[in-house]
């Protein structure tokens, strides 16, 4: 079961463009697991990606990659991927679990091979990490917010919005980019909600484009180590407008990703 995300409007062109272009191929590097009743109603975590990516229209094949159990693409099946999305977590990028370290060697085997790699949250987090950046525990970050787009990049990478309404869940932080890589979007709580890598194929957002309100007011609900006052005053906030998540899905498969999917 998948997240349900309206699909934007379609022109009957681009029905017809889109059903003979083949799927683009999406490796899941899944870094949690949500809990029964979550994945009974919504789907587990692995498939808000394809539902995100999908509602505009772009046919998408995926294959998840169970992390947490140590299962990860080998350099040999990297080809057989147009790019890879790395999940949001419960846990910390810094933590020492032995997988985190199996997910950055990945990490760097997927940027020799020169593939799209997109991280979320935590993904936007561990590919800092990994490549020499730094994360940090700051303070929990909840709800709907809204983010500037730098001005450079919002020319020159046609992103549609200068400023992006999105909901979030997160209380680390990117303190420190990695080299060859470039923040992107930012606001006062957190500098760093996204970075770019310099040869374009690396994109990262710190928010959950995936996440609708329903799905994050339920994951919300069920977390016992957030203060009640702020989880309270999250949910009253989930449908604060705008909600940019949809033209930001868009936008990663065709500008990004520039998925043949979309041509």
């Amino acid at each position: 079961m998948e997240s349900i995300i309206a699909p934007a409007a379609l022109s009957d062109i681009d029905r017809l463009q889109r059903a003979a272009a083949r799927a683009f191929r999406l490796g899941v590097l899944k870094c949690d697991a949500w809990s029964p009743s979550m994945v009974e109603k919504y789907g587990d975590v692995d498939v808000q990606y394809p539902a995100l990516l999908r509602a505009s229209g772009h046919r998408i094949e995926p294959k998840t990659f169970a992390c947490l159990d140590g299962h990860f693409p080998s350099k040999a099946q990297l080809k057989d991927f147009d790019g890879f999305v790395i999940t949001g977590s419960k846990f910390s990028a810094y933590d020492p679990d032995p997988w985190i370290k199996q997910l950055f060697g990945s990490i760097k085997e997927i940027r020799e091979s020169k593939k799209k790699l997109l991280g979320i949250c935590f993904g936007h987090q561990a590919i800092a990490e990994a490549l020499g950046g730094k994360v940090e525990k700051i303070g929990w970050n909840l709800s709907h917010e809204i983010v500037q787009v730098d001005e450079k990049f919002l020319e020159e990478k046609s992103f549609p919005t200068p400023a992006y309404g999105v909901l979030c869940v997160h209380q680390d932080q990117v303190t420190v980019v990695p080299p060859q890589f470039n923040t992107w979007s930012s606001n006062d709580f957190c500098k760093v909600q996204g970075m770019t890598s310099d040869d374009d194929n690396v994109f990262t957002i710190q928010a959950h484009p995936e996440f609708t309100p329903e799905v994050l007011g339920a994951l919300l609900s069920g977390k016992k180590n957030i203060p009640e006052p702020l989880i309270t005053d999250a949910l009253s906030r989930l449908n604060e407008k705008p909600n940019d998540s949809l033209s930001i899905g868009r936008w990663i498969m065709e500008e990004f990703f520039k998925a043949e999917t979309a041509k």
